[in-house]
């Protein structure tokens, strides 16, 4: 699927193709272009508030149900903006994608589960049809930075609470520590998918104090995957400087399974892992003890709530917000892994639907050659084994990947003619490096894309079952 984008060129060139170029259509998209970017900050950015004890501690109930309907309205902003993209993409099959979409993120909040946060990211991914996805990393960047040291700052400060569990694990100003840990681990991810292909030394600096505060946090499962995402991007910036891009073809053709994998296996889990069995359950202690923690929480929802189209209304109790009076407490009732949550919260339709979506995003990058993104996408696929933040848009704001316009998956190298040579790409006239398949997708992969998402819906209903 071939996206138009406006905004993925040059400042100046989107200017004379859009808001100066004197044609209706661009200027219309230039307009909605600047309003979905503002809409998109302030939903991330109340997202991210959110989770701090600012919004539990100090601001007044009134006062957060007005930002909330800001919040609220700034998501139906994002839908409007989706359907003038729409109309300007020409593409049936597109628009009957994300008009689902955004009727099944409604309908999961107004009918199903009541959570907002659902609709809000049903609404940005439909927004930002065609736009640019760099524009959207960097403000994701830009301001999920900014919203950390602040916070991080102000809870050194005493203006706000640091909650430490345990004596050791710092919250940082937000509600729990591996919330904290998550944050840090996805602002790390949006700054690697955009540095990853033409990564420099330099470009690693901003991981050393991330790492750091990370490791206040406690956060044994985002500080592991951290780790291997910085890993894995050293490794892959050696082999394709050493034997080119298409070293990785398979094994990022392998990755890109992984989102329909992990769904069936987090689903079937619960029930196929006896965590009942006394030598099993100490097996799996010694390895993590939260793990049977979760599996007993997966097959508690799945006893005690009905799986439904547009999901469920859940009570949960977590630790988040609070620091003592644990002693003999026995509500704890959370969902943490993120596959299990979101077909409990979201239902199956959005369960299908943004697995789709994230599987589509891998196949686009796969597509392309950007290898890297397909490994920073799995890394994501992994940690949302363990962690629950998949589908907030204040963590997670890679399912708005999938239909954003394509200049984002054009590689550009500095490295000059010799160097794209080596990698297998070609140079364009105005002398970025971009893989051929980007200019025009072959049949054969979009034929093998549709009979992957066919499969892992295949695969999803099948694990449900």
């Amino acid at each position: 699927m071939e996206l138009r984008e406006s905004s993925g060129r040059p400042f100046s060139d989107w200017l004379k193709k859009g808001l100066l170029s004197g044609k209706i259509s661009g200027v219309v998209m230039g307009v909605t272009d600047l309003i979905f970017y503002l809409a998109f900050a302030v939903c991330y950015s109340w997202s991210f508030i959110r989770q701090t004890t600012l919004f539990t501690r100090i601001m007044t109930h009134d006062q957060r149900h007005f930002v909330d309907g800001i919040y609220n309205n700034m998501a139906l902003v994002a839908i409007l903006c989706g359907i003038v993209a729409l109309l300007l993409q020409n593409s049936v099959r597109l628009a009957v994608f994300e008009g689902v979409l955004a009727a099944a993120g409604y309908a999961c909040w107004k009918e199903g589960s009541g959570k907002a946060y659902l609709f809000v990211m049903c609404a940005l991914i439909v927004g930002a049809t065609g736009r640019s996805f760099r524009v959207i990393l960097s403000e994701t960047v830009f301001l999920g930075t900014v919203l950390m040291i602040c916070a991080v700052s102000a809870s050194q400060m005493g203006i706000i609470e640091d909650l430490v569990y345990n004596g050791t694990r710092h919250s940082f100003g937000i509600v729990y520590c591996t919330d904290c840990a998550a944050h840090i681990l996805f602002l790390m991810l949006a700054w690697l998918m955009l540095r990853i292909e033409s990564i420099r030394a330099v470009d690693y600096l901003p991981l050393i104090p991330a790492m750091i505060l990370m490791s206040f946090n406690g956060a044994k499962t985002n500080f592991l995957c951290a780790l291997m995402m910085i890993a894995g991007t050293v490794l892959y910036h050696l082999t394709v400087r050493w034997k080119g891009r298409r070293i990785w073809k398979w094994p990022a053709a392998v990755l890109c399974c992984f989102f329909p994998l992990f769904t069936v296996f987090s689903l079937c889990a619960p029930f196929l892992i006896n965590i009942d069995q006394p030598a099993l359950r100490a097996r799996l202690d010694s390895i993590d003890p939260s793990l049977t923690m979760r599996l007993e929480m997966g097959r508690r929802a799945f006893s005690e709530y009905e799986v439904r189209l547009f999901g469920t209304k859940m009570s949960e109790h977590g630790f988040g917000g609070k620091v003592g009076g644990f002693e003999g407490w026995d509500k704890y009732f959370f969902i943490d892994n993120s596959y299990v949550r979101l077909l409990m919260l979201g239902g199956v339709s959005l369960l299908l639907l943004l697995i789709a979506a994230l599987t589509w995003s891998q196949l686009r990058c796969f597509a392309s050659g950007r290898y890297g993104c397909v490994f920073l996408l799995w890394i994501i696929a992994v940690v949302c084994v363990m962690e629950h933040h998949l589908i907030e848009p204040s963590y997670n704001i890679f399912p708005l990947m999938a239909f954003t316009g394509s200049s984002f998956f054009r590689i550009r190298n500095r490295e000059g003619k010799k160097s794209a040579r080596k990698a297998g790409h070609d140079r364009t006239e105005n002398g970025t490096v971009e893989d051929a398949n980007e200019k025009s997708p072959p049949r054969v992969f979009r034929t093998n894309a549709l009979h992957l998402l066919t499969i892992a819906c295949a695969l999803t209903c099948s694990g449900m079952v």
